[in-house]
């Protein structure tokens, strides 16, 4: 029984944080290769990236994007839930990854400018 109600809170949980998403979302990679350079383009422009941190972060957002244009290419990604779960999972990848690569006062920098970063992606076309 207790594992019927922890099934149901997490469904429930999980549910509430879809439909919490925002309309945009910076990694929200749908147009594939073209979406992760604008984002690459945007995050260099507000992070300075510096010349060792720049490949590693344009192949994190090129895998991801790869990685997302191919569950989108399924049926069931169709779902709004199941994309809002495949875009927040893609987020909190490239988030863990970032901090790896960008150390703990650069990541804290990028936590900073995120908004920023997200209106660069905006104004350079990045839906």
């Amino acid at each position: 029984m207790k594992k019927i109600f922890a099934s149901a809170f997490l469904l429930l949980a999980f549910a509430a944080m879809s439909f919490g998403q925002q309309a945009y979302s910076l990694y929200k990679l749908s147009g594939g290769q073209a979406d992760a350079d604008i984002v690459l383009k945007a995050m260099s422009v507000e992070l300075k990236l510096t010349e060792a941190e720049f490949p590693k972060v344009k192949e994190l957002i090129t895998t991801s994007a790869r990685s997302q244009a191919e569950l989108f290419s399924k049926p069931e990604s169709k779902n709004p839930e199941t994309a809002a779960m495949i875009v927040n999972r893609q987020t909190n990848h490239i988030e863990a990854n970032l901090k790896n690569i960008l150390g703990e006062d650069r990541y804290k920098k990028y936590t900073e400018v995120k908004a920023a970063i997200e209106a660069k992606a905006k104004e350079l076309g990045k839906n």
